[in-house]
């Protein structure tokens, strides 16, 4: 019975899986997402680092900051003598551009005639237009690479000002393995796909006072972006799974050296065995049927979407190693006649490890007297209370403004107060936001964010928080 019941668990998320499928197609082609920043092109400037990982004895030491952008300071030309600056033509004082004067000049002498004077007549103009021109040549390389740098520090202002804005709904990566195949998918037909395969979430913070942008490392591991392969009908996709587990358990970086390359070979060789082809240097080719990797590492910005798949994958693969499930996903599934006896539910409350303790909290009985609110409450709102120590799971749908975030808020406080951790979970920061309000102000030093990567959502509301009745 119980391999029923997880047959069934499996096809529920195999359905969320090819609903998003369906909904978000994944993006196969790099151009096409939001930001890309090539770092091969990034200028060799003083202003401009970037900090790489290592393996030390088989272990990734990765440092904290990646990748370091001051603001370059830029400077202007050298100021040319009097005795020549109404010789120079227009743009003298542009670095790219080449110093040009004119060789002859008209000019009215005593007699109040028209005369004309070339260039190379006064000894002293020509002595010092050589002198002023080396001291411009002295300033012109370093000012072109500054002024290079100084566009490359300006992309991630943009980018930086793209995730103020838009920060819910997109995510900055670190990203390598460029992957290029035309080859067939079994939904859209013939496809192009030209985008990295290994990608990592990092954070991107701004100093204003150096100023300077930063890159930092987050918690979240690296990935294999699965969604270019999933409709693809020369690929299985357990033919992937090797790469995937390889990456779990060893942690390649985006930025690493011989160990991330033997890993982005061996993936190639796994896609193709027989054509597939790692190439030293990037290629400038269209995309062909011969499946193509190599290394040029990117920053792209990109919308969240792409974590529902990865989520879901993660869980399908966790159902056959799994002895326990919610009950809820008996409600869901249609089981929960035969839930009880598969003894896929036993122990979930008792002495078992805390996440298992954690997935079903078994019933108690309330009385009204026992629900401990902080805010008003009506009646449907004490319902719910009552409907969710019963059943385990609640589903409450309504229009905005109908008191859906007040009884959340108000959940919290009786959730607390019974001795329980609540996790708060929402699609944008800004909802939880509103709901911090709606939190009574005695509680609210007892929520800690334990996923945000930035530094300003740790120890705050961030976009996935726990509420705790220890603080």
């Amino acid at each position: 019975m119980s391999n029923v019941i997880k047959s069934k668990v499996r096809q529920l998320y195999h359905f969320l899986k090819e609903a998003n499928q369906l909904r978000f197609r994944p993006v196969r082609v790099l151009g096409e997402q939001p930001k890309v920043v090539r770092l091969a092109d990034m200028p060799s400037h003083p202003s401009m680092q970037v900090f790489r990982p290592v393996r030390v004895e088989n272990t990734p030491e990765i440092p904290d900051t990646l990748l370091r952008i001051k603001r370059p300071t830029t400077t202007r030309c050298p100021a040319p003598p009097q005795t020549i600056t109404s010789w120079l033509l227009p743009n003298w004082d542009d670095p790219s551009k080449a110093v040009a004067y004119a060789e002859s000049l008209n000019a009215t002498d005593d007699d109040d005639k028209t005369i004309t004077i070339l260039f190379d007549d006064d000894e002293q103009r020509v002595s010092d237009y050589a002198d002023w021109i080396e001291l411009r040549n002295a300033w012109v390389a370093p000012e072109l690479a500054a002024r290079k740098a100084m566009r490359f520090f300006e992309v991630f202002y943009d980018i930086y000002s793209t995730i103020e804005k838009d920060g819910e709904q997109l995510e900055l990566l670190v990203a390598d393995g460029h992957f290029s195949w035309q080859t067939t998918s079994g939904v859209d037909g013939l496809i192009v796909i030209d985008h990295p395969v290994l990608l990592k979430r990092i954070e991107l913070r701004f100093d204003p006072n150096v100023p300077e942008f930063t890159i930092h490392e987050t918690d979240r591991e690296a990935e294999l972006y699965g969604s270019l392969f999933v409709d693809l009908q020369d690929i299985a996709p357990a033919t992937l799974q090797n790469r995937k587990s390889d990456l779990e358990s060893s942690g390649y970086h985006p930025l690493g050296w011989e160990d991330t390359e033997a890993f982005l070979k061996a993936f190639i060789q796994t896609v193709s065995p027989l054509n597939g082809e790692f190439l030293n240097k990037p290629s400038t080719e269209a995309a062909s049927t011969t499946p193509r990797l190599w290394r040029d590492p990117v920053l792209l910005l990109r919308k969240r979407v792409a974590g529902i798949a990865n989520a879901v994958d993660a869980i399908i693969d966790d159902i056959d190693h799994r002895s326990m499930f919610p009950s809820s996903l008996a409600q869901i599934t249609g089981t929960m006649d035969s839930w009880e006896g598969s003894g896929l539910s036993e122990g979930l409350g008792g002495s078992g490890s805390g996440t298992e303790q954690a997935a079903v909290i078994p019933p108690v009985v309330f009385n009204d007297d026992d629900i401990l609110l902080a805010k008003e409450a009506n009646d449907a709102q004490l319902q719910i209370i009552r409907r969710l120590n019963h059943s385990g799971s609640v589903l409450v749908q309504g229009p905005p403004g109908t008191g859906k975030t007040h009884t959340i808020g108000n959940l919290i406080g009786h959730l607390l107060a019974q001795g329980k951790s609540i996790l708060v979970t929402a699609q944008t920061a800004k909802a939880l936001r509103v709901l911090l309000g709606e939190v009574p102000k005695e509680l609210q030093p007892l929520c800690v964010s334990v996923l945000g990567s930035d530094n300003d959502a740790r120890g705050n509301w961030g976009p996935q928080s726990a509420l705790s009745p220890s603080g």
